[in-house]
């Protein structure tokens, strides 16, 4: 049932982030390169925990989960570089920057939401929940 239900979240979420770039592509704006790539490298690192969660449930393997579990930090610790990286780009002035800057938070929000339950299907699998 938790798993369901976190998988039902992650479907969610990830509605919300193709949302955010219709609405990106219908203001006619675009991230500039480094904001693309921040977004990239933190939902590479969310996708490949992803695929390992469901494997581990999948084939109820405790040690995938617990990886998982163990690389959550990581990905934390990236998501609060790229938010600093982000604001140090408002804060010199990128204009291009600041007229997408609260589609980029949400985006990286709604990744981070899907970790957060990837998490939940590896606690799931290790019978933490």
């Amino acid at each position: 049932l938790y798993i369901a239900s976190d998988l039902e979240h992650i479907g969610d979420a990830l509605v919300t982030v193709a949302y955010q770039y219709k609405k990106l592509e219908h203001r006619g704006k675009e991230f500039t390169p480094e904001e693309e790539e921040d977004l990239k490298s933190v939902f590479s690192r969310v996708e490949k925990n992803y695929l390992r969660a469901i494997k581990a449930f999948a084939t109820e393997n405790k040690r995938l989960a617990a990886e998982v579990i163990r690389d959550h930090p990581e990905i934390l610790k990236l998501e609060k570089r790229l938010r600093f990286s982000h604001c140090q780009r408002i804060r010199q002035g990128d204009q291009a920057v600041l007229e997408v800057s609260a589609i980029h938070m949400e985006i990286l929000n709604q990744i981070l939401a899907v970790e957060h339950h990837v998490v939940g299907i590896a606690q799931a699998v290790l019978g933490i929940i």
